[in-house]
């Protein structure tokens, strides 16, 4: 098995898990991580640096915000930790953790542009709906990666970004010129890349 647990789990603050000092590049990013074995269990931590960053800095904005807070949280922004009982390298979790995001990526970007509302998870219905939608999020966000890895688009940009550029490509139907519909403000660069995927 292999799973994350919550990060204020009193036990990883006993293994001083969040103090990692092991790193490696992803693109654009630094990943810090650290593993270490505890009664037959393996605990694996990572800090996304750009994670990081944004959560820091939503949380010094917030109105929760609270000195006291702040020095028990800050060493938890930006991280996960999973615990397994297998032993495996620490890039292979991160792959499988950045593969799950991207698929969530995938997933809210559909919710988002098909106007989809949080389902009500008391209803058996709504809970199958949630769990199709989540598997063609599956689907199709592995084919839009392979589209945009056959492109090259991923050798510039990050999946996160790439999948930015299109989500701002917009239409709007105008009644004024006989019902026709234009395309929103977009940088050429931006129409050029949206068009490639298209042919």
């Amino acid at each position: 098995y292999i799973f994350p647990i919550k990060r204020s789990l009193s036990i990883l603050h006993k293994l001083n898990i969040y103090d990692m000092e092991e790193k490696f590049s992803n693109k654009d990013n630094t990943i810090f991580y650290k593993k270490l074995k505890h009664e037959n269990k393996f605990y694996y931590a990572f800090r996304d640096n750009n994670r990081f960053s944004k959560e820091h800095s939503d949380y010094l904005k917030s109105k929760k915000y609270t000195i006291e807070n702040y020095k028990k949280l800050k060493d938890k922004f930006g991280t996960i930790v999973y615990i397994s009982n297998q032993d495996l390298e620490p890039i292979d979790i991160y792959k499988m953790y950045k593969q799950r995001w991207e698929i969530e990526l995938v997933n809210k970007f559909y919710q988002d542009n098909l106007n989809l509302k949080e389902v009500n998870k008391k209803s058996d219905i709504s809970i199958y709906g949630a769990e199709f939608i989540k598997m063609l999020s599956t689907f199709i966000g592995y084919r839009i990666k392979n589209k945009f890895e056959e492109r090259g688009f991923l050798n510039e940009k990050t999946f996160s970004e790439a999948l930015k550029v299109f989500n701002s490509y917009k239409k709007y139907k105008i009644n004024i010129i006989g019902d026709s519909w234009i395309v929103g403000k977009i940088s050429k660069k931006d129409e050029e890349m949206i068009l490639s995927c298209l042919i």
